[in-house]
């Protein structure tokens, strides 16, 4: 067999794109995603974001990957920006339900502590609710948007950084979250579910939720930011570094590549 061979890179699924429970747009969803397996049936090689997708795309024994992504570090800063003087927890990305938004707000309230703060940057269905608890809650408090080198500098200045979306979810099974990669080469600890979709190698540089419950967010809130500054600043080089020397696009690149060689290969012995 001879001809141009391709090479599909799958970020996402259609089907688990977006929040919409609005029944036509459920409806769309699945024709869109017909038509897109059907195509991928043309496809020689995939690039998937979660190895999962596999069990929902028509991939068979064909060649295939699992890259989560790729960071540029082109938009960060590498001033030193001093800590805020409050525990400070940052939470940026779409303020939706699904994203747990509500149970970040609720498990926060919880903590009496008057030290600490709940600072929220994003746009989406929970932006009312974000606003109506400033209102009740002072500590708490909503930024607009902001270039992406200012993005970093708060996520600098924060104690902690915080994806509340529980694993339970199911699309947290197909798709990998981008500002997993952001959070930790900000240098700051962050705080999430064990989700399905995460490689092995994170695992020592992230706090997971013990208890995904609006309770065991508050729990280790406290847990994590009762931390001194020196155990949290050791914790953060080191993600940092992590992210910064193997996710760059230089190593994700090298598995992409890697994939059409072992593609054209295989084509040539044929």
């Amino acid at each position: 067999e001879s001809g141009y061979k391709s090479c599909r890179i799958v970020p996402g699924l259609p089907e688990f794109m977006s929040g919409n429970t609005n029944r036509l747009y459920l409806l769309g969803k699945k024709v869109d995603g017909w038509l897109i397996r059907m195509g991928l049936k043309k496809i020689d090689s995939y690039v998937l974001f979660s190895p999962h997708m596999k069990e929902r795309l028509p991939i068979g024994d064909k060649p295939n990957t699992h890259m989560e992504g790729i960071f540029n570090a082109v938009d960060m800063t590498n001033e030193h920006v001093e800590k805020e003087k409050y525990k400070t927890i940052l939470y940026t990305g779409n303020i939706s339900r699904r994203m747990g938004i509500p149970n970040l707000i609720e498990a926060f309230r919880l903590i009496p502590n008057p030290d600490y703060r709940l600072w929220i940057r994003g746009n989406g269905e929970c932006k009312g609710l974000v606003l109506q608890a400033m209102k009740e809650d002072s500590r708490i408090v909503y930024f607009d948007p902001m270039p992406k080198s200012e993005l970093f500098r708060l996520q600098k200045k924060a104690t902690v950084l915080i994806n509340p979306v529980f694993s339970s979810q199911t699309f947290t099974r197909y798709f990998f979250p981008s500002k997993t990669m952001e959070y930790l080469a900000s240098g700051t600890p962050t705080i999430m579910a064990r989700l399905a979709c995460l490689p092995q190698d994170y695992e020592s540089h992230l706090f997971f939720l013990d208890d995904e419950s609006v309770e065991g967010i508050k729990n280790k809130i406290i847990e994590v930011c009762e931390k001194t500054q020196t155990e949290l600043d050791a914790f953060g080089k080191t993600a940092a570094e992590f992210i910064l020397t193997e996710k760059n696009e230089h190593k994700q690149a090298g598995k992409i590549f890697a994939l059409i060689n072992s593609v054209k290969r295989k084509y040539k012995s044929i």
